[in-house]
């Protein structure tokens, strides 16, 4: 999943999970690349937002992992999804599925 998220908050939060109905294995993830040029992805246990910053999940960076999925994504339609921070506040957010050859949002 990618979007980017926005703290206007003073002080920093950290995402530390997401819940969504259509996997059974959702994770944080991102991907790094190394002095040799090798590229690899890891899970993270949390992604941190300074205060009043914003947070880019994109291709090839932060991004969060949907593994097993058990409702077949379709492109057009949104996914509802609850990002879990530290601290226990919750955010639903209802993200675009695109194409996988996708550059962006559809307008």
């Amino acid at each position: 999943m990618y979007f980017t998220i926005s703290n206007p908050d003073q002080t920093r939060i950290d995402l530390i999970g997401v819940r969504t109905d259509r996997a059974s294995i959702k994770t944080l993830h991102k991907t790094e690349t190394d002095a040799q040029g090798a590229t690899r992805m890891s899970t993270s246990p949390n992604l941190r937002i300074e205060a009043g910053e914003s947070l880019v999940l994109a291709p090839c960076g932060l991004h969060i992992m949907l593994l097993d999925l058990e409702i077949p994504l379709v492109e057009g339609e949104t996914l509802p999804s609850r990002l879990k921070f530290y601290g226990g506040n919750d955010l639903t957010v209802h993200v675009p599925i695109l194409a996988p050859d996708a550059t962006g949002p559809m307008p």
